[in-house]
């Protein structure tokens, strides 16, 4: 039992020494990676949301003018008939 506890303390020491990145790092370094897109993604998005709010806004705000306008100009019409 102690050789074989002896023999992967060695592997581990030999692997560190070679600064190897292990499987775990990887995937731990892809995950950051992962988390950084998707905050920059999530960033945009909100960006871009914000902006069609404001365009829906403005444009139900203008079209609801022009149709009380619409609207005061038919009622204008049939009053006259």
């Amino acid at each position: 039992m102690l050789p074989t506890i002896m023999l992967f303390m060695w592997l581990g020491s030999t692997c560190a020494e070679q600064n190897q990145v292990t499987p775990i790092q990887k995937v731990l370094t892809l995950m950051e990676e992962m988390k950084a897109k998707a905050i920059s993604a999530k960033n945009d998005e909100e960006v871009k949301f914000s902006a069609f709010s404001t365009w829906c806004a403005n444009t139900k705000k203008s079209k609801t003018a022009e149709i009380e306008t619409g609207n005061q100009k038919n009622r204008g019409a049939q009053s006259s008939n």
